[in-house]
């Protein structure tokens, strides 16, 4: 392998992270918003 494939892949994991955190902190908000009943509506 490569350095430059494994400098690709840690800034594929960094976004994905970035990506997880934002959705994780987009749920809860969303939770705190929405009744209970909405959120199961949705899924």
């Amino acid at each position: 392998m490569s350095p430059h494939f494994l400098e690709t892949v840690m800034r594929i994991n960094r976004v994905a992270a970035a990506l997880a955190t934002l959705a994780l902190s987009g749920m809860t908000s969303a939770a705190s918003f929405c009744p209970p009943q909405q959120l199961g509506a949705k899924r």
